[in-house]
């Protein structure tokens, strides 16, 4: 019977020899590959950018029901692309400026996955070298601070950078004539639910609500719920009357608040379908607070519980979070939600009691008033 010779040393050497040659070949081959992949994708990011602002600018200009959720992004020299809020395949920018002729790219300049990315023409793009704003993560101490501009908080958004600790996280702003008060993060995610057709976005991404309530308002002139939240004096009051709470807001955080598609109930027995309506301040749904589905909520399905609410285990029996203020008081105090309670002929809206209970009230009643608002 023969013997069975294992490998000799010198054997060995030249294998392991012959695997540090082929690695030594092939590592620069495989690295080179890499990066023309990732400026590749650069570069197509880039193009997908322009794409994305002359089609906004197109569907902007049409006189049709689509245009809604588009803005026109106006001419100009050298727009900074944090001004500009598009929706686009590929990796968003992390910086850079665009100008805009006749409502199309003309020419831009765009830090993309730390690529400087340029274009003259509005049509081909190329790199010219590197680039270092690639954004960060946005954390509790990183919201908190008072030296991180809201730009840099909305690019954050825009990317879904969050930390786990971000829900729960406190900023004061200052607000003129109604005094200084304190917003805070109530959702930082986005779940697949959030990309459904039809699902309001008032719980999707970064969501900031204020911790306190402003003022008391009534939700409309008199007990009616007719055209439900869309056609409100407090929307109104909210968002586009000349002393709306919406133009009380410091500029440089009206620049970063998004455009949000709200989804809204009824109320009305003598109508079928919730109503939608796009806001800058928008009030919240008792779904978003208590993960309850009520009946008299008929659009309960198309919304979420907010993070903040759900990391504080809100439901309708337990509800210490939901406790707001009345500014400059101690005592708590009820505020408006913006869900017609579905009741026949009266004409009620959900309030937070100030209990923290759900509870239906008069739309002709004082409230308090605590928006919402989304920065993307």
């Amino acid at each position: 019977m023969k013997n069975k010779k294992g490998f000799t040393l010198i054997e060995l050497l030249a294998v392991i020899v012959i695997l540090a040659i082929i690695a030594l070949i092939a590592t620069p081959i495989i690295l080179n590959m890499i990066s023309k992949a990732k400026r590749s994708a650069a570069k197509d990011s880039a193009l997908g950018y322009i794409d994305a602002i002359n089609y906004n600018n197109e569907l902007a200009s049409m006189n049709n029901e689509y245009s809604v959720n588009y803005e026109v992004i106006a001419d100009g020299n050298d727009i900074d692309i944090d001004t500009i809020d598009v929706k686009m395949k590929g990796k968003l920018p992390d910086g850079g400026t665009v100008s805009i002729s006749n409502g199309r790219v003309t020419n831009l300049t765009l830090c993309i996955d730390g690529y400087s990315i340029e274009s003259t023409n509005g049509k081909d793009v190329e790199i010219t070298g590197t680039c270092n704003a690639q954004g960060i993560t946005l954390t509790k101490a990183v919201f908190e601070s008072s030296s991180t501009s809201w730009s840099t908080i909305r690019k954050a958004a825009r990317k879904k950078n969050f930390g786990n600790d971000l829900v729960g996280a406190t900023r004061e702003i200052d607000m003129g004539s109604l005094g200084k008060h304190t917003v805070r993060v109530a959702n930082a995610s986005y779940p697949a639910a959030c990309k459904a057709s039809g699902y309001s976005q008032t719980a999707c991404g970064l969501v900031l609500e204020f911790t306190d309530v402003l003022e008391q308002q009534k939700m409309n002139s008199n007990a009616s719920y007719a055209g439900g939240w869309p056609a409100t004096l407090m929307r109104a009051h909210l968002n586009t009357d000349t002393n709306s709470i919406y133009s009380k807001l410091p500029s440089d955080l009206q620049s970063v608040i998004a455009d949000t598609f709200v989804v809204s109930g009824h109320g009305e027995t003598s109508v079928n379908t919730n109503y939608t309506s796009t806001d800058k301040l928008y009030l919240l749904a008792p779904k978003e607070i208590w993960n309850v589905e009520l009946n008299q909520d008929t659009a309960h399905s198309l919304t979420r519980q907010l993070d903040y609410y759900a990391k504080y285990n809100v439901t309708s029996s337990s509800y210490s979070a939901v406790l707001k203020p009345y500014t400059g008081s101690e005592s708590n105090d009820g505020w408006w939600l913006r869900s017609a309670e579905l009741n026949g002929s009266y004409g009620t809206f959900y309030t937070s009691d100030q209990n923290g209970r759900q509870r239906g009230a008069y739309a002709s009643w004082n409230r308090g008033v605590s928006p919402a608002f989304r920065i993307g």
